[in-house]
């Protein structure tokens, strides 16, 4: 029961990070590359460039933090090893990495129905991003000293199950 408990909160997890929080937050924390590239009408221009490494960064930031929260939350759930467990991190895996990669596929369809002549930056950052965080989830469970240096005050915050 605890198992099929654990999985539904992550599906409800990628629900609601991949269409009610996570556009809402990630526009917000990407907003300073965003007006860094804009009207920018070429990828060659060093403005999109340093938009989408600021984009990026912040959005990879803000991700990573929801990452690691999941990731110690599975961690404090999961005591034994077992069979169970393993289906547990599968899930967490795609409560973790699948959110990124709805975002960003929301993103590029959003692009090609409202076409444009300006190049959006925060669309290539959430492809760094989605990128990123795939390698990001596999550093934060075998490596989670990783997580003490920026993000320690994910730590702090409470889990509610």
């Amino acid at each position: 029961m605890a198992t099929f408990l654990t999985v539904l909160i992550f599906v409800l997890l990628y629900a609601a990070i991949s269409r009610l929080i996570g556009p809402t937050i990630l526009n917000i924390v990407g907003l300073p590359g965003a007006l860094l590239g804009y009207k920018t009408l070429s990828v060659k221009e060093p403005r999109y460039v340093l938009g989408v490494i600021l984009s990026a960064i912040f959005h990879s930031y803000v991700y990573f933090a929801y990452m690691i929260y999941v990731i110690t939350w599975t961690k404090n759930r999961i005591q034994n090893e077992d069979l169970i467990n393993f289906i547990v991190w599968f899930f967490c895996m795609v409560a973790c990495i699948g959110p990124i990669q709805q975002l960003y596929h929301m993103a590029k369809k959003e692009n090609q129905e409202f076409p444009s002549e300006y190049i959006n930056p925060q669309i290539k950052a959430l492809l760094v991003t989605e990128v990123l965080s795939f390698f990001a989830f596999f550093g934060f469970i075998f490596f989670p000293e990783t997580i003490n240096s920026l993000w320690s005050w994910v730590l702090n915050i409470g889990y509610l199950f």
